[in-house]
């Protein structure tokens, strides 16, 4: 079994590197602009939304970005994130940050983000109850450019939460399992 995860992954690595080698530049310049979008899945170890027991969430980001320098973007986001063992709970929110392109002069480029949220969480099982948090993500990826103009986004983040609401259980912790997506440049 390992020998075949091993040949997988090696095999996936080449065709990979080899697509991207053909490839030209992201664009990482000043006045470029660039829009995006991810799914993730999350781990809560102690959710502030009084959701007991609900531990893995889903959660889905689109963002607008412009860079006002080189290789750094001003972003602004919109958020999603649902938890799977509770089905009755919803969170929606937003924020306004940055994110920081490391430009390796080739189509594979690491970056690393910090976007702080103000999230609007509602639970209606056990009783309704709405919380209003702020959380301060940070995270880390790498951008494998499919062309010139969009690139395939993974990456992680980690994130702290703080309870605003009166309900809200004070502060919280969460670790993105990790995310997939697809940015474009213009």
């Amino acid at each position: 079994m390992r020998n075949i995860s091993i040949r997988i992954m090696l095999v996936t690595s080449l065709l990979l590197s080899a697509f991207v080698a053909n490839a030209d530049k992201l664009d990482l310049s000043e006045g470029t602009m660039t829009t995006g979008g991810t799914v993730a899945f999350k781990i809560d170890p102690s959710p502030i939304n009084n959701i007991t027991g609900a531990n893995l969430a889903w959660v889905v980001n689109v963002d607008f970005g412009y860079f006002i320098i080189d290789n750094l973007a001003l972003n602004v986001q919109a958020m999603t994130a649902g938890h799977f063992e509770t089905a009755n709970d919803a969170t929606v929110g937003g924020g306004i940050g940055a994110h920081y392109y490391f430009d390796l002069g080739s189509m594979i480029n690491p970056y690393i983000g910090l976007v702080p949220q103000i999230l609007w969480s509602n639970t209606i099982v056990p009783a309704t109850n709405s919380n209003w948090n702020i959380r301060l993500p940070i995270s880390a990826g790498v951008l494998i450019g499919l062309n010139q103009h969009v690139a395939l986004d993974i990456g992680a983040e980690v994130g702290f939460s703080w309870g605003l609401s009166t309900g809200a259980t004070g502060t919280g912790f969460d670790m993105t399992v990790g995310y997939v997506g697809v940015r474009a440049f213009f």
